[in-house]
């Protein structure tokens, strides 16, 4: 969700804070130490030793197209050119790309013919088009930054929160738009995600101070909350400030996607520490739902249908969390489907769908999850390379399809936060692809773009 994050392939220690780094003499078991001994290995040029910590990361992990990455890197400077080959090979099989020209680590097999022939097979996934989806509706406004959005199924009206504007706009079922909350009005900061609650008629909002928001004061940041506002009028029913952090060296607590339980419980993500928050249908305050470093920092949350189960999302992988005994488990998923970068979430009929704009190209998938939820058994591809994405974000089920934000440009922003030319600036675009049910299958169409 904060989209514009950079992902350093080298820096694979992106993960809790929370867990201790090992010392010197102890053995690393987790892919966060070994991620942490792999890169002081690399900065000391010790790079056999990098090679190895990287190789058990990836015996671990071989889903992760970020760590076979890195297993390239590693194989390529210490000699290993055919394996390097190999592993940049296994990771264009997944569709996933890189700029290979601009990675010195490369240098190596650089004029071998293996090494251009992934090179130009990468190249090419930037052409390959995978098209389901159709412009659900658009704003005419430019420079918003939209995150999140949301459906009320009362009246038909969708919703799409406003970063820059620091508001949020109603688009009616004939597709008028209009400010539903003006800008900064009751103190609102950047909208991220939020979701309707159609039987209490409320519009639940994540609220946070960003750098390419209007009247953003760094000494208040992140300045995060979540907002509750009527559905039907827009007036804000109450601001829920995010619990306190127990260590006062602790940065803020900070928001940006939420979802919500089919009893009415709003679950909330911390993206600065590893917990998830949750408000009860009675509750007066947020409260913390799990804090553990194996959740990693969420990003995209949804919740299973029968309400059991909360699948989170942490730029890396999916985590599972039991609503009832709060237990937190990876959700394993096959070694040829990359949970890397995902951003948005949702859950539709015992599947995931998942926006993916931390890995190139940027793309939409759904996950297909075992008979128990367990597990994700297969994946697949409904959106890449579509002409009017610049950054998609979130997305809601609704209606029998996904609905989702198409150019967040959110990047482009956080880089200029004083403005990116009009020019370069895009209106809303709010994207739907159709959900079959289980076990049903579509004509798709992937081909080169042009």
């Amino acid at each position: 969700m904060i989209a514009a994050i950079v992902i350093l392939v080298l820096a694979l220690a992106a993960s809790p804070q929370a867990t201790p780094t090992p010392t010197p003499t102890s053995t690393p078991t987790t892919q966060q130490d070994l991620a942490r001994e792999a890169r002081a290995a690399y900065d000391r040029a010790d790079y056999e030793t990098f090679l190895e910590k990287t190789s058990r990361a990836a015996k671990m992990s071989p889903g992760d197209v970020w760590v076979l990455y890195n297993l390239a890197c590693g194989q390529a400077i210490t000699g290993r050119r055919a394996e390097a080959v190999k592993t940049l090979d296994t990771i264009a099989a997944r569709r996933v790309r890189f700029d290979l020209d601009a990675e010195k680590d490369f240098a190596p097999i650089r004029g071998s013919a293996g090494y251009r022939k992934v090179s130009e097979r990468m190249k090419k996934l930037g052409e390959m088009k995978i098209s389901e989806s159709a412009v659900a509706f658009r704003v005419p406004q430019k420079g918003l930054v939209p995150e999140g959005v949301a459906f009320a199924s009362k009246t038909g009206a969708f919703f799409v929160g406003s970063i820059r504007k620091r508001k949020i706009v109603r688009v009616a079922p004939d597709g008028a738009s209009a400010d539903f909350v003006a800008s900064g009005r009751d103190g609102l900061r950047g909208a991220l995600g939020m979701r309707v609650d159609a039987a209490r008629r409320r519009l639940w909002v994540c609220t946070r101070a960003m750098p390419h928001m209007e009247g953003f004061d760094k000494e208040k940041a992140p300045d995060s909350a979540l907002v509750a506002f009527d559905a039907d009028s827009g007036k804000l029913e109450r601001e829920y400030p995010l619990p306190r952090n127990p260590e006062a060296y602790q940065p803020p607590s900070a928001c940006d996607d939420l979802t919500l339980a089919p009893d009415g419980s709003v679950l909330v993500n911390d993206t600065e520490h590893t917990r998830v928050f949750v408000l009860r249908p009675d509750g007066e305050d947020l409260e913390v739902l799990v804090d553990v470093p194996e959740l990693g920092r969420p990003q995209g949350i949804a919740v299973s249908d029968d309400g059991r189960t909360a699948y989170v999302s942490n730029y890396r992988r999916v985590m599972a969390v039991d609503m009832a005994s709060r237990r937190v488990r990876e959700v394993p998923a096959p070694a040829d489907v990359p949970l890397n970068g995902i951003d948005g979430l949702a859950f539709d009929r015992g599947t995931l769908l998942a926006v993916q704009n931390g890995i190139e190209p940027h793309r939409l998938v759904r996950l297909t999850l075992s008979a128990d939820g367990a597990r994700i058994v297969k994946g697949r591809i409904l959106e890449m390379n579509n002409p009017l994405f610049d950054e998609p974000t979130l997305g809601v089920a609704a209606n029998g399809a996904f609905y989702y934000v198409a150019a967040s440009q959110g990047g482009k922003f956080l880089k200029s936060p004083d403005g990116v030319p009009e020019s370069e600036q895009r209106e809303v675009v709010v994207l739907k692809v159709p959900l079959e049910a289980p076990g049903e299958s579509r004509r798709r169409s992937a081909r080169p773009g042009r």
